[in-house]
């Protein structure tokens, strides 16, 4: 028995390949382009909250292991030698997380920003104003004691938890000790 396949049958199928074939395409592109928006916007925040310009400098991050429920999902050098690191904490109410501007210099934390989070209106908002961040400043890298802290976190600091929001102040901890582990590895220490 012979297999019989009309002209027309070959031609829609032809057809619908093409299609998705251009659809693939234009989603790829439209990929590519949500991307350098992201590192184009994160690095237009990072000039609003710190003066001195980004390098280029790359990081060889072998061998190093994020702190439990964290990440660290960018991370740029100053000219001024400041690091600049985007800490995300997966321990947090919001289910995206929290994420953080971390900036490191001369091993001193010299600023906390919000980058994103989805907290609920009300008290788990409160830990990404600004009054709340600033409290982790007064510190130097060298009070962070990863050797004898708990569970990957870090002993020798004492903050402040926004009372009713436990988890989600824990992952403003975590992800700036994220970012203090981070700045060790690189810096050796």
């Amino acid at each position: 028995m012979k297999l019989k396949i009309d002209n027309e049958s070959v031609r829609l199928v032809v057809s619908l390949a093409v299609i998705a074939f251009f659809a693939a395409l234009v989603l790829s592109v439209v990929h590519m382009f949500t991307i350098v928006d992201e590192e184009a916007r994160l690095r237009e925040k990072i000039g609003e909250v710190y003066s001195a310009p980004l390098t280029d400098q790359t990081f060889d991050w072998t061998g190093y292991v994020d702190r439990p429920d964290t990440s660290i999902s960018n991370c740029y050098r100053a000219e001024d030698g400041a690091y600049i690191m985007i800490a995300k904490s997966d321990k947090a109410y919001s289910s995206s997380g929290i994420e953080l501007i971390v900036i490191i210099k001369d091993d001193l934390i010299k600023d906390v920003i919000k980058y994103k989070a989805s907290e609920t209106p009300g008290i788990g908002s409160k830990l990404l104003e600004d009054s709340y961040l600033k409290q982790f400043t007064k510190y130097s890298v060298d009070d962070f004691d990863f050797a004898s802290g708990t569970a990957g976190g870090a002993a020798g600091i004492d903050v402040a938890y926004v009372t009713g929001a436990t988890r989600s102040s824990t992952g403003v901890r975590y992800a700036v000790e994220a970012a203090v582990k981070a700045y060790l590895f690189l810096e050796g220490k």
